[in-house]
């Protein structure tokens, strides 16, 4: 089998097996938000939304099928690492009618986004049931890519050939579901949510501060933790999208809201980070200066 071939079929298996698990996972959270509506209008929407889960998750399975039996398939006995993944999405497919999975599943999804949003949900105080909902479209938002690969996919659209069209499809879907959470939350809460969306990286910096002083004679306060998060924001190098690198501005801005150990502790991390990229730069060019096998 040639390697163009190979890589295709590798490709077309990955994006099945992609595909697939947000099919699967969409699947349980519309058993989950079925069994709990109260309303029939509601529960006879959410019905047909998750035979159609289950429509694309076969329909996924017998492309799957037809990826490793079909023309340009590979010989028996190779690409067994694209096989093997086939057969692991087909099976987690034929386990979609166990119960014990379908709860589990939901379990460890709805951990996840309290997880990552808990902090947000503190701020914004919001009543059971807006919360309720804006979990749901925070789900969303995060599966939007996968949900796109699958229409994609039944389609009979490659996205891989046209990614530029793949990536406008995605932010288009992600927008319509901004549209929908900015009508749930309004717009004081939508642009707070947003700003905890782009500061991810810069709370996950301020989160493991908070770590390494919880011990300590001067633990991180809640308010200094605010602070700290827009500080590290403000001062983010340029072109890094946002990340959690700590800077000498950083550093010198802090002074005004730690302590000095506290400060001490935030130098520390710097170094870390700062040791850390060297560590990798010498490593990067160790390989590429290594010899050739066989040379």
């Amino acid at each position: 089998m040639k390697t163009s071939g190979k890589i295709a079929l590798g490709a077309a298996v990955l994006l099945a097996v992609s595909s697939s698990t947000i099919a699967y996972r969409e699947y349980l959270e519309l058993v989950r938000l079925r069994a709990d509506a109260p309303d029939p209008d509601e529960r006879a929407r959410l019905q047909k939304a998750a035979w159609d889960a289950q429509r694309r998750a076969n329909l996924l399975a017998a492309q799957l099928a037809a990826a490793r039996t079909g023309p340009g398939a590979p010989a028996a006995g190779s690409e067994n690492q694209y096989r093997a993944l086939g057969e692991y999405a087909s099976d987690m497919i034929a386990r979609i009618d166990d119960p014990e999975v379908r709860r589990l599943m939901a379990i460890v999804q709805k951990g996840q986004i309290v997880q990552r949003f808990a902090g947000l949900f503190k701020d914004l105080k919001l009543p059971p049931e807006k919360l309720a909902e804006f979990e749901n479209l925070m789900v969303d938002r995060q599966n939007a890519a996968a949900d796109v690969l699958i229409a994609a996919s039944q389609q009979g659209m490659n996205p891989m050939q046209d990614p530029q069209q793949f990536r406008q499809m995605v932010q288009d879907s992600q927008n319509e579901i901004d549209q929908k959470i900015q009508a749930t939350l309004g717009p004081a809460d939508f642009s707070q949510f947003q700003t905890f969306q782009q500061t991810q990286n810069q709370r996950g910096t301020v989160n493991q501060l908070q770590q390494n002083l919880s011990f300590t004679d001067t633990p991180l306060t809640d308010d200094q933790k605010a602070q700290m998060t827009q500080i590290m924001a403000q001062s983010a190098p340029a072109g890094q999208g946002g990340g959690g690198a700590i800077t000498d501005t950083a550093i010198n801005l802090a002074q005004g809201v730690l302590s000095a150990p506290q400060v001490d502790a935030l130098r520390s991390m710097q170094q870390l980070q700062q040791a850390n990229s060297q560590l990798q730069a010498l490593l990067s060019q160790g390989r590429a200066g290594a010899p050739t096998p066989g040379k």
